[in-house]
């Protein structure tokens, strides 16, 4: 075999060790997703997430949890406090944790994600995994895991 011929085997090769060894780079710049990243979507996108805009709507029709979810005017807005601390350069994160800390259950996030998306025609998780960072996330992912799935007064 020639040089020439083994040129493009070494730069495969070459590519796949750098890649391999410099993962951790190539995650920093958004070229490779890290396995944190890969876990919090999978919990952001999961069925029973209370991130999801249809959490909520298993529980509105329960005689006993009706009206233990915040109301559609006051979901609005505090989606639109979302959207506020997210469209100008640079994310309000203490606006968004305020919101979320304002929420006394899972339902009352994904009554706010579901406006969310009514209002701006966009996915709120999809928003908030563009605007957090990988540890900014698991902190909003850890406050809404601690609440319960309803208000109980």
């Amino acid at each position: 075999m020639k040089n020439e011929d083994l040129l493009p085997w070494a730069i495969l090769a070459g590519a796949v060790i750098v890649y391999n060894l410099g993962g951790s780079l190539f995650e920093k710049l958004g070229l490779k997703e890290s396995a944190d990243g890969k876990a919090i979507k999978e919990q952001l996108n999961a069925t029973n997430s209370a991130f999801s805009p249809n959490f909520w709507k298993g529980y509105k029709y329960i005689p006993t949890t009706a009206n233990l979810v915040i109301n559609a005017a006051t979901a609005s807005s505090w989606a639109k406090v979302v959207r506020d601390a997210v469209n100008w350069p640079g994310t309000d994160e203490a606006k968004i944790y305020g919101i979320f800390r304002s929420c006394k259950c899972k339902c009352d996030v994904s009554r706010v994600a579901d406006a969310y998306g009514v209002l701006y025609n966009e996915s709120f998780v999809d928003r908030l995994a563009d605007e957090f960072t990988e540890s900014e996330m698991k902190q909003a992912i850890a406050m809404i895991n601690s609440l319960p799935a309803t208000r109980t007064k």
